[in-house]
């Protein structure tokens, strides 16, 4: 199962994903590692009004119903200024179902020569649904690494990338 952790504001918020038989937001959890708080099944309990808010949020990108998710919760004080602006930029500057590479992305960002740093500052994304980072490709149109390059992050930046596109 894949995990993506959010820093909020207010809270962690872990995003487990199942890659068999097919993709799928599985559950959320409040908090990160052993020690978590609380655990919500997408369909059941009754989370904060925050954790309700962000869960509707990510339905409604997963449906379809909307196209981008709102950073304005999204703690980004542990990013550096260089990905913050790489980040940043990408949320503004790629919509949804296109696709741009790691040197186009750097020169948008204001740092032409910097394709390998912005590849860093987009490994360090904790954002990838709200900053989709799985819209940068390499330059020859193959799909490059995600979430740390393994087989199951590259199978659901495949997933987001086709789904973005249909």
């Amino acid at each position: 199962m894949n995990k993506t952790v959010l820093t909020m504001k207010k809270m962690d918020v872990s995003f487990l994903w199942r890659s068999e038989p097919e993709f799928a937001l599985e559950r959320v959890v409040l908090g990160t590692g052993e020690a978590t708080s609380a655990e919500f099944a997408l369909s059941g309990a009754d989370p904060t009004d925050d954790l309700r808010c962000l869960i509707a949020l990510v339905r409604l990108y997963l449906t379809r119903e909307i196209r981008e998710l709102p950073i304005d919760a999204l703690d980004l004080s542990t990013l550096t200024p260089f990905q913050r602006r790489v980040l940043l930029t990408l949320g503004e500057k790629v919509p949804y179902g296109s696709t741009v590479s790691y040197g186009e992305l750097a020169s948008l960002a204001g740092a032409p020569n910097a394709a390998r740093a912005v590849g860093t500052a987009l490994r360090s994304n904790q954002f990838p649904l709200f900053l989709p980072c799985h819209r940068v490709i390499r330059s020859d149109g193959s799909i490059g690494g995600f979430q740390g390059g393994s087989e199951s992050g590259v199978r659901l930046k495949r997933f987001l990338l086709d789904f973005e596109s249909t």
